[in-house]
């Protein structure tokens, strides 16, 4: 997961950081392109310019991150969000690699079906907080969020953001 401004690294959380080989902090404050490999930086610049310019593009997409070793290189999918703001384009996102991302595809028909779903039966699935890394939580969101299974949401996942000390929680949507 990362978070640009104005073509800037503001966060990246940790799993992106130790897939490029380093930690968080080595790569905030650093350019989009610092972390495209060379061969990809002319498509990924032009599409984050055109989305950042408020053209309509797809929001997903793939490249090679490159490394902070400045060798290796990593196929990613990546998918993306921009928005506007008064202080420069932001674009929010979530890159993994290729080979893992075919393994989550394998179970979108799965996620399809759990969609079709009522409400009902929707309310009456847990809502499971995981914890996916030793301060990370993700929280897979099954069906409508209506008041009460919103209070349900927000009391499971500040009991396990306490009981965990995380500091960084996923929803999964």
């Amino acid at each position: 997961v990362y978070l640009l401004h104005d073509g800037v690294f503001r966060y990246v959380n940790r799993a992106l950081a130790t897939m490029a080989g380093g930690r968080p902090e080595d790569i905030v404050g650093k350019s989009l392109i610092f972390m495209i490999a060379p061969e990809d930086h002319a498509v990924v610049a032009d599409r984050y310019r055109r989305r950042a310019a408020g053209e309509d593009l797809p929001d997903t997409y793939e490249f090679s991150v490159l490394c902070l070793d400045r060798v290796t290189r990593v196929p990613v999918f990546m998918q993306t969000t921009a928005f506007k703001t008064p202080d420069g384009p932001l674009s929010v996102g979530s890159v993994v690699p290729v080979a893992h991302h075919a393994i989550l595809s394998a179970s979108a028909a799965d996620h399809q079906a759990l969609s079709a779903l009522t409400d009902d039966e929707a309310e009456r699935l847990s809502i499971p907080v995981l914890q996916i890394h030793p301060r990370a939580l993700v929280v897979p969101l099954i069906g409508r969020i209506n008041a009460a299974r919103a209070r349900l949401l927000m009391d499971r996942v500040l009991a396990a953001i306490s009981e965990h000390r995380a500091s960084e929680v996923l929803l999964d949507i």
